[in-house]
């Protein structure tokens, strides 16, 4: 009998989940969605912790809080809302910095489906070349 390698040997096949590109990011979204509407509560319990340029003196509000967890999860920040005590400053770094890589994940994750999705759903590589 001749060696023959068998059909599939030597290459590398991952798992492909049924479903569409939408039913995916819309899944993302609401991930990202819902690490919003966590960041802004735990922000809110700690509003003290807080000073809002446009509102010295108070504490932040509801509104104030989704602004600064928006800002903070998907920007570098403005500035305008900054955490002044110690126990502020200890949550933003150690759960509020990774709930940004977290959600900065989901955002890129996001835009490559999207970007890749066609080639990969036609079988058609970028630039017109068959697969």
């Amino acid at each position: 009998m001749a060696d023959s390698p068998s059909a599939g040997a030597g290459t590398l096949s991952f798992p492909t989940r049924p479903g569409s590109p939408l039913a995916a990011a819309a899944k993302r979204m609401l991930l990202a969605a819902g690490l919003l509407a966590l960041s802004a509560a735990i922000v809110y319990l700690d509003r003290h912790g807080c000073r809002d340029a446009a509102h010295p003196g108070r504490p932040l509000s509801v509104v104030g809080s989704i602004y600064y967890a928006t800002v903070t999860l998907s920007t570098i920040g403005y500035g305008d809302i900054v955490p002044v005590t110690t126990a502020a400053r200890l949550v933003n770094t150690v759960v509020i910095t990774p709930m940004r890589l977290v959600f900065l994940i989901i955002l890129v994750g996001t835009t490559l489906q999207v970007l890749t999705g066609k080639p990969a759903r036609t079988g058609e590589l970028p630039g017109g070349g068959q697969q």
